[in-house]
C-alpha cells in the first residue's frame, strides 16, 4: 500500500510500532530485509515463487478462457523474483504493514503488503499501457485528456486478481498520481 497524501486529508497521531519506536501514521520507514521477520520473508518468497501477470489478449482460444470474440484472459510467467528492499508502515487505522519490494525478470518493478500475522493484502506490480484495459484508459482519458502515464501500477488481491490502478503522470503542467478502480469507473487524483 503506498502512502498517498489527499489535498485536506493529514494523517495525524503517533503510534507504537516496529521494534518499539514510533511513528507517524501513514508514514513508510525504509528497513533492511534482513530486519523483516523470517516467517515474513518465508510467506513473500512462497507466495511470489509462481508469480503470473493475468492479463487480456487477443483471442479466441481453445481453452474454455473465452472473454469474448477479441479477448481471452492469458497467464503470462514473469519469471523468478529478486527481492531488493523493504519498508514498515504504520496505516493511518493504526494496523502495521511489510512491504516488500523486488523485480521480476525484464526489470518489471513488484511489491507484496503483509500483515504482521502472515497475511497477504496486496500484489502491486508495474504494468504498460498494453496490459491495461482499454475501458480503463479509455475512462481516464475522458476524466484527464491529456493526461501522460509515466508509471502505472496495477494492485492485485492475494488471489491475484486486479483490484485497481495507480498511474503516476503529467497532466499539463503537473505530475499527478491517479487511482483507478480495475472497471475504471471510479477515478481519484490523489497527488496533485
Amino acid at each position: 500500500m503506498k502512502t498517498r497524501l489527499r489535498i485536506g486529508l493529514f494523517a495525524v497521531g503517533i503510534v507504537g510500532a516496529f521494534s518499539g519506536t514510533a511513528a507517524i501514521a501513514g508514514v513508510e520507514e525504509p528497513v533492511e530485509l534482513t530486519e523483516i521477520p523470517a516467517e515474513i520473508m518465508e510467506v513473500a518468497e512462497a507466495h511470489l515463487a509462481d508469480l503470473r501477470l493475468a492479463r487480456y489478449a487477443p483471442g479466441p482460444v481453445d481453452d474454455g478462457s473465452v472473454i469474448d470474440d477479441n479477448l481471452v484472459l492469458v497467464y503470462e510467467e514473469l519469471g523468478e523474483v529478486q527481492l531488493i528492499s523493504a519498508n514498515t508502515e504504520t496505516e493511518d487505522d493504526g494496523s502495521f504493514v511489510y512491504e516488500i519490494q523486488g523485480t521480476v525478470e525484464g526489470g518489471r518493478r513488484i511489491e507484496i503488503d503483509i500483515d504482521p500475522d502472515g497475511n497477504v493484502l496486496e500484489i502491486e506490480i508495474e504494468f504498460e499501457s498494453e496490459d491495461v484495459p482499454g475501458a480503463v484508459l479509455s475512462a481516464l482519458e475522458a476524466r484527464l485528456p491529456g493526461f501522460t502515464p509515466e508509471f502505472i501500477e496495477a494492485s492485485h488481491s492475494p488471489s491475484m486478481q486486479v483490484v485497481g490502478y495507480e498511474f503516476v503522470g503529467t497532466h499539463g503542467e503537473n505530475t499527478i498520481d491517479i487511482e483507478v478502480s480495475a472497471d475504471g469507473r471510479t477515478i481519484e487524483v490523489a497527488d496533485q
